[in-house]
């Protein structure tokens, strides 16, 4: 017959099994998104280049994200090798090739679409061309960071004169609220601005003329609306108006 004490190491030891196959069995989370958008000379789409750093773990089958249904997959990669996906009704299941092996370091993913912008009216007084945006969430804390590059071209002086100017002096563009812009700049040097009720108004350190062009960097910050350890976030607020800087007439598209 068995003494208490024994019982009590089988059942401590059975324990420490169990929490050991719990352990070995965790499955990796998503730590930290990261992504770049592109759109080049006033275009139709957008380039989306997203990278998912997942903690260490056990590699399940496959995993499952909300990506909205409207992005256009064109690959998804670990480590430079190519993943079966499929994306359907906002749902992106990646089937992984090592599937059931245990990460001891994070993983990676990198994802590559193509998603469509609104058009609308623009300014009649700029446009926005070129337009790169860097973009880092940390779904833990539930924050983000942007960095966004542009390049404005002043329009034709009649529209300019229509207004009272013979030169472009002040950028009204229009950014949520729910930001906190950091910084702006232009070749390096810092720039005054006004941020205020979703609208950006940057000061430029001399008038553009008509036919000129230059080149902005805006920093911004904010809070993700909730938190999804599934979620991509590869747009702030996966989207929605004004969640980039853009022309105040038009909603979420510049």
């Amino acid at each position: 017959m068995k003494n208490p004490f024994q019982r009590w190491i089988q059942a401590g030891s059975l324990a420490l099994v169990c929490l050991l196959l719990k352990a070995q069995t965790t499955l990796p989370q998503i730590e930290k998104i990261n992504a770049h958008l592109a759109i080049e000379n006033e275009g139709s789409q957008m380039q989306i280049s997203t990278w998912l750093t997942l903690s260490a773990g056990t590699l399940p089958a496959s995993f499952r994200f909300y990506l909205p249904a409207d992005r256009q997959i064109e690959g998804v990669y670990q480590a430079g090798t190519p993943l079966r996906f499929s994306h359907q009704g906002g749902l992106l299941i990646v089937y992984m090739n090592a599937a059931g092996t245990r990460q001891t370091s994070q993983t990676q993913l990198q994802i590559q679409a193509l998603a469509n912008i609104e058009t609308g009216p623009e300014s009649p007084y700029f446009s926005i061309q070129d337009y790169q945006l860097d973009y880092q969430t940390i779904p833990a804390q539930s924050r983000f960071q942007v960095e966004a590059h542009l390049k404005i071209q002043a329009k034709a002086l009649a529209a300019l004169k229509d207004s009272g100017q013979t030169a472009l002096k002040a950028l009204p563009l229009g950014l949520s609220s729910a930001f906190h812009v950091t910084s702006v700049k232009s070749a390096g040097s810092a720039l005054k601005y006004q941020h205020h009720q979703g609208r950006l108004k940057i000061f430029l350190p001399r008038p553009l003329m008509p036919g000129a062009s230059t080149s902005l960097e805006i920093n911004y910050s904010g809070k993700l609306p909730g938190i999804n350890k599934y979620q991509i976030w590869d747009f702030p607020f996966g989207g929605g108006g004004y969640y980039y800087p853009s022309h105040p007439l038009r909603p979420g598209a510049y």
